[in-house]
């Protein structure tokens, strides 16, 4: 402690104390190294759980690298005899005092998940010439209780996206109502509340059937089935649970050429028609002069 000064500024003060680790703890590493206590002027740690799940006084600095320019250093927790990391921070030698630099959670499970924070390193004056990798245990890196604090997660607001359009978020008090053939359950899992939406029961689903497939034709990814009239003589018009389908005119079936070989077919036929007609007529003109000839002569 300084002799004879007053009113010393709270980062100035701590730099002249163990905080933000605990009084009590040694701050000496498995190696024999010593955190100065200029080092660390400030903290603080906010994980998201309840006193019930989390003893304040079991986070410590578990490690502490020193490289040249600048240093890393790993927040844990002391588990029941077991060490979890649970947050990073990666801090560069700015030549500057007083630099405060984000706690970067590492842990993804249970009520460690989302652990945030900072910490005020005061200066690097004596600790950026003992460059080393530096383990610590709960008893040398303790930080201070009041460095932690509880915040129980919680959700600030809710924004709904739909069509393309992203509305403005809603808070306050929110509640989900299901909407037609939609079952919505609060569920436990894995200690987290889980709101599971899900589609009504089978049976319910017998009551209300849907058309899955048009000659074997699946829906879009939105469930829909466009139907679209090919034909400008073919309308479709829709009328309750019903979709009327009329011919309205007689298109054409082939291209002109087309037209022109079927029509000189035609034309052709008719043709011989006429010509098989003629000598029809003609065959039957001489048998009946065949026929009087026969008669006259007796034979």
């Amino acid at each position: 402690m300084l002799i004879g000064v007053t009113n010393q500024e709270f980062l100035q003060h701590n730099s002249n104390r163990s905080y933000p680790l605990s009084e009590q703890t040694t701050k000496l590493s498995g190696e024999g190294f010593t955190i100065p206590n200029n080092f660390l002027v400030a903290a603080k740690i906010v994980v998201n759980a309840t006193p019930e799940q989390v003893n304040i006084s079991n986070f410590y600095i578990g490690r502490l690298i020193v490289y040249n320019g600048g240093i890393r250093i790993d927040i844990c927790y002391q588990d029941n005899n077991k060490s979890i990391r649970v947050g990073v921070v990666t801090a560069a030698d700015t030549d500057r005092y007083n630099v405060t630099f984000p706690i970067i959670g590492v842990h993804t499970k249970d009520f460690l998940h989302g652990l945030a924070g900072h910490i005020t390193i005061g200066t690097f004056d004596q600790i950026k010439y003992n460059l080393g990798d530096y383990p610590f245990d709960v008893v040398g890196g303790r930080f201070d209780v009041d460095v932690v604090q509880y915040s129980t997660a919680a959700v600030t607001s809710v924004t709904v996206e739909a069509n393309g359009i992203t509305y403005q978020p809603i808070r306050g008090d929110i509640k989900i109502v299901a909407g037609k053939n939609i079952n919505i359950h609060p569920e436990s899992e894995e200690g987290h509340t889980v709101l599971r939406i899900s589609r009504q029961s089978s049976d319910t689903e017998l009551r209300c059937r849907c058309i899955k497939t048009i000659n074997e034709v699946t829906p879009d990814k939105d469930g829909n089935i466009e139907l679209v009239s090919a034909s400008p003589c073919l309308k479709i018009t829709e009328e309750t649970a019903k979709l009327n389908i009329t011919e309205t005119c007689c298109e054409p079936c082939c291209e002109c050429e087309e037209l022109a070989m079927i029509t000189n077919g035609i034309q052709s036929l008719v043709q011989a028609h006429t010509d098989i007609r003629l000598y029809q007529h003609k065959l039957e003109q001489q048998l009946q002069q065949l026929t009087t000839t026969l008669s006259i002569t007796g034979v």
